[in-house]
């Protein structure tokens, strides 16, 4: 499989942060998510949980705060789920 790690990225909650005046520090307080956890989100370790409690606290959808582009590669698992077989 062709690994991407930049498929999923957290350009919009940086947007969302931006336009809301917070820091990431400001997001830790406000939804006690630890700020290593946090700022884990830009590596791709997101739980449910943390996802839930960021769009609780901060009004939102899970597309406010992740977005995923479409690599130009095809992975392997693309590859089975596009297959005619």
């Amino acid at each position: 499989m062709v690994y991407n790690k930049n498929m999923i990225t957290t350009s919009p909650l940086k947007k969302l942060l931006a336009e809301k005046s917070l820091t990431v520090t400001d997001l830790s307080q406000l939804t006690d998510i630890p700020l290593s956890e946090i700022s884990a989100i830009d590596r791709g370790v997101l739980s449910s949980e943390n996802l839930d409690t960021l769009c609780r606290i901060l009004n939102c959808q899970p597309c406010d705060i992740l977005e995923y582009t479409k690599s130009a590669k095809k992975g392997h698992w693309e590859w089975v789920a596009n297959s005619d077989n």
